[in-house]
């Protein structure tokens, strides 16, 4: 039992050295039915009168293995009612999103599960997700990382926790290895079930773990110890390329869209370790959602074309570089940002909106437009509402409807104002964020549900002519409405 006491206290270590847990929390566990994630539920339940916390577990079956995928949420479910916690599960079809939306499964079921884990926070209160990622894996990622050439900031492999919107997801047994969690629940008799997808070396971190970290240790048998300080060197490293980040994002006041002004990238290409920076800018400001490093031959490739373009030697306007994952650089007049790529996003699809009820397969949520006659005195103007007055006389070509991009912004009050900040001032919850969609005529962006409209269609303003108004409802709100009806 000693031996089981030590590995106890190496996650109580963990939890106290990064501040993971305080009384009072509500924490939502992970809890695929792997070995893993048993022991992490087992273990907060066990010490949640210690800590003062309440736990509860969710599974989520994505449907990608069939029957085993089923029993692994039985034994789930099963495993909660034993421990006496509350347990959520759902089936979401994750091939089917995969295909649909020219993902990988990997990328796919990542996204499908911390949708899953924020849904199940915003409708319970849960303030933190616990995830069962151990030592064994954080050094997994950093030879992963090591392999793909992410930098030196790519060796800070996986965060004892992290920030996702009101979310915080924490990683408890970020200071204990695999062999650590057997003898965990060895001791207290618990099972658990296998991913038959686990033994597959055609998976990048399947053939790391099965094979290359094998070969590892027998140079070094305390590889996962050596990972923990290179992991802890590099997340300082991080934290003071972090502030220099943040002081050339103030000096050159940048805002929260994305974007990154010519003048300030290359003043960090000329100067002395400037490259750091700007790669950390760079990571910094890829699309909400992102999940990867950007490989430094990318950040190279990136680099190469804006000294191009400030020898004059490139054209720049419209240029697009894909870095990966998903995502590309975006280059405009003024300055580059980062944009998920035309083939997972759907970029620029433009969708007529018409009087009436408008649903759309590839922009997200309803709208419904409707008339209002002359000198009618617009209502219910409200900056966080989803119901918009335009001034119809004032539309430039036809009225529709898109996904964002990237430089959208809508001038109000007489100033512009990003489509980013706009939604962030607008406190619209960080999961909707994505997919909210923009309104637009031929010369730009309107309105995004939950802003201002724009000026120069601003019913208020423009009192002359005819009125349209603009509800929008999400596709969340739509199903919510019709299952009361």
């Amino acid at each position: 039992m000693s031996l089981v006491k030590d590995v106890e206290k190496k996650i109580a270590a963990a939890i106290d050295e990064y501040t993971l847990i305080s009384p009072g929390d509500n924490i939502l566990s992970a809890l695929s039915g792997g070995k893993d994630s048993v022991c992490l539920t087992h273990f907060l339940v066990n010490n949640s009168g210690k800590y003062g916390i309440k736990v509860s577990a969710c599974h989520l079956n994505h449907m990608i293995r069939g029957a085993e995928a089923d029993r692994d949420e039985a034994f789930s479910a099963k495993l909660c009612v034993d421990l006496g916690i509350p347990f959520f599960s759902e089936k979401r079809n994750v091939p089917e999103k995969a295909e649909r939306e020219s993902k990988s499964v990997e990328e796919a079921a990542r996204d499908e599960r911390y949708a899953f884990f924020l849904e199940l926070a915003e409708r319970h209160g849960f303030g933190k997700i616990a995830t069962a990622h151990t030592l064994s894996d954080q050094c997994e990622t950093i030879i992963f990382n090591f392999i793909r050439g992410r930098g030196l900031s790519g060796m800070a492999g996986i965060p004892p926790a992290r920030r996702s919107g009101d979310l915080t997801i924490i990683r408890p047994l970020i200071g204990v290895t695999s062999e650590e969690v057997e003898l965990y629940l060895s001791s207290y008799g618990l099972s658990h079930v296998t991913d038959s997808t686990n033994d597959d070396t055609d998976y990048s971190r399947n053939l790391i773990r099965r094979e290359i970290v094998p070969l590892m240790k027998r140079i070094n048998p305390s590889l996962p110890s050596a990972a923990e300080y290179i992991s802890a060197d590099a997340r300082e490293y991080e934290r003071m390329i972090g502030k220099l980040r943040r002081d050339i994002e103030k000096k050159y006041a940048m805002d929260e869209d994305g974007a990154i002004p010519y003048a300030a990238a290359e003043e960090l290409l000329g100067t002395p370790g400037g490259g750091e920076i700007l790669y950390s800018l760079f990571c910094a400001r890829l699309p909400e959602g992102t999940d990867f490093r950007l490989s430094r031959e990318r950040f190279c490739a990136i680099a190469d074309f804006i000294k191009k373009r400030a020898e004059k030697t490139a054209d720049v306007p419209g240029r697009r570089i894909q870095v990966g994952g998903g995502v590309e650089a975006v280059f405009s007049k003024d300055g580059f940002s980062f944009a998920k790529s035309e083939s997972t996003e759907n970029r620029g699809v433009k969708r007529t909106l018409l009087p009436g009820k408008n649903d759309f397969p590839d922009v997200p949520g309803t709208f419904l437009i409707e008339k209002r006659e002359k000198g009618e005195a617009p209502k219910n103007i409200n900056k966080k509402c989803m119901t918009m007055f335009i001034a119809s006389d004032m539309i430039c070509g036809e009225l529709f409807a898109r996904r964002r991009l990237p430089g959208d912004s809508i001038v109000y009050g007489g100033m512009s104002h990003s489509a980013k900040k706009i939604i962030s001032e607008a406190g619209i919850p960080q999961e909707r964020r994505k997919s909210l969609p923009v309104v637009c005529d031929e010369k730009g962006p309107l309105w995004i549900p939950g802003g201002t409209v724009a000026d120069r269609v601003s019913a208020t303003l423009n009192r002359a002519g005819d009125v349209i108004m603009i509800s929008y409802m999400t596709d969340k709100e739509k199903s919510a409405t019709e299952k009361g009806r």
